[in-house]
């Protein structure tokens, strides 16, 4: 139910506190997780078998520090040069010519 703009609570029961709360807490994640925000505990309250959760889903953004700090991604290398057209080559690597050998 939402108890005031963007705060949203919850009231959980089970055989324990610490049950009840696990279970708050995961129910109030996946309810933002849903509508792919944040998740911000703004109070909550234990009782014998209960657990009251007030929360809110933020929107998520760029954290600016991370992004000052990301290496940017290298620079593709260029491609190699077109291979020269082969020429007539004796068995020494020497181009060759009428007239020699």
């Amino acid at each position: 139910m939402e108890l005031s703009p963007e705060v949203f609570g919850l009231t959980t029961h089970a055989s324990t506190p610490a049950t009840a709360a696990r279970r708050g807490v995961e129910l109030a994640q996946a309810y933002c997780a849903q509508r792919e925000r944040g998740f911000d505990i703004v109070r909550s309250e234990i009782w014998p078998n209960e657990y009251r959760i007030a929360f809110r889903c933020p929107r998520i953004t760029a954290d600016p520090v991370a992004e000052a700090l990301a290496v940017p991604a290298p620079a593709l290398p260029p491609p190699p040069p077109e291979p020269a057209p082969a020429t007539a080559r004796n068995r020494r690597g020497v181009p060759s010519s009428p007239g020699l050998f």
